[in-house]
């Protein structure tokens, strides 16, 4: 599937705060703009929020809310990648009249990973915490999710269009039922649906075409161009998200990157993807999931936002700063994060809760959204940039 890259500018460094700021409490969905636009959404911890406004020493200054947890406390999580049979993924994800496997093989980096193929053209893969199925081809499937998909950025503002078959509501529920089905841990929640109907499908693939940047994907064959979709592929995209213990777990999809010194390290986005149509479930794609069988360690007191902005000014007070740097939101969310030392692909993941602040060029401004985030552990108060 071609990938569409989010491309998030890393910000200057920042100056050290030398100035106090005034406080007001206010509800954390009240009027706040910004925080109406998040794409992390209300992770149902933060009820309350102290709003800050301040001219900070040069080229840093802050305008956001600063949210205050119903919970002082919070866990860590730990397990192994979620793992399912191909008996038990066939049953999930395959009607009963078309289970007939035609061949099965072993996943070369994971013992317990596998790629099958049914008779009728259906294919799914799993390996460690991935399971992705495809209910006609791979290249199909994918172009038709990347086409909704482009269709919502450029759209973000539409209502979703309501298809014959099904009426989103109807969609969201059929795709919370499947995952809801998987062992694994976290709670879904919707983050993005869009429905289009096969027409609206071919037009907008022939309105991309005159990008010549999508279209240089169709002149080296990488594109599926449709010509003859029918009302059977009539379609819903729905995003999910995850919570954990009520917090937000980091999605590199809808929010800034993750900066680490490390070079073992990588994101990962804990998170689905599906496609709902007259037929059935046309695509699913699980990344990063957790088993449902880890260990909660006890819950651990944690350090307020405010306390955490303090450590991350201290990290940059005696830097230079080039333009100017302006926190404009602030969440409290959990990060996966795997054993750098480890090599195993079914090494054990451990859930980390983390302060983040987003920041925002002031030269850019709030239109052109985030460009950069920093997190603070939120018990221990180390930077997550080295490894905290």
């Amino acid at each position: 599937m071609k990938k569409i890259i989010c491309m998030f500018f890393m910000a200057a460094v920042l100056a050290a705060l030398c100035a106090c700021g005034k406080m007001q409490e206010t509800p954390s969905n009240s009027g706040n703009q910004q925080a109406a636009q998040t794409p992390r959404g209300d992770s149902g911890s933060q009820s309350i929020s102290k709003h800050m406004t301040e001219t900070l020493c040069d080229g840093f200054e802050i305008d956001a809310d600063i949210p205050v947890p119903v919970s002082s406390a919070l866990s860590t999580y730990q397990a192994k990648p979620f793992h399912i049979s191909s008996d038990d993924a066939v049953s999930l994800l395959v009607k009963e009249s078309e289970r007939e496997i035609e061949t099965n093989q072993k996943d070369s980096d994971d013992p317990n990973g596998f790629k099958l193929k049914l008779k009728n053209g259906i294919e799914i893969y799993h390996q460690s915490g991935r399971l992705l199925y495809w209910s006609e081809t791979a290249d199909k499937d994918d172009e038709i999710f990347d086409l909704l998909f482009r269709y919502k950025e450029k759209h973000i503002e539409e209502e979703t269009h309501i298809l014959s078959f099904m009426s989103p509501q109807e969609a969201i529920k059929q795709g919370e039922d499947l995952i809801d089905k998987l062992d694994i841990i976290g709670e879904s929640v919707v983050q993005t649906i869009v429905g289009l109907s096969s027409e609206d499908i071919m037009a907008w693939q022939s309105a991309l075409l005159k990008d010549d940047n999508y279209k240089s994907w169709t002149d080296i064959g990488k594109t599926w161009i449709f010509e003859d979709l029918t009302d059977e592929d009539d379609a819903y995209l729905i995003s999910f998200s995850f919570i954990y213990s009520d917090v937000h777990v980091f999605n590199q999809d809808i929010e800034p990157g993750v900066t680490s010194a490390s070079d073992n390290f990588s994101p990962m986005s804990m998170k689905v993807d599906m496609l709902i149509t007259a037929k059935g479930l046309r695509y699913f794609s699980l990344q990063n999931a957790l088993n449902a069988d880890g260990n909660t360690s006890e819950s651990q007191n944690l350090i307020s936002s405010e306390q955490a902005l303090q450590k991350l000014i201290g990290k940059y007070e005696n830097t230079i700063t080039f333009g100017t740097q302006c926190i404009i939101e602030v969440w409290l969310e959990y990060i996966p994060i795997s054993d750098p030392n480890s090599h195993s692909i079914d090494a054990p993941v451990t859930l980390k809760p983390y302060w983040c602040f987003g920041m925002i060029d002031t030269e850019l401004g709030r239109e052109y959204g985030i460009v950069n985030a920093e997190r603070i552990n939120a018990i221990t108060g180390d930077d997550f940039t080295y490894g905290g």
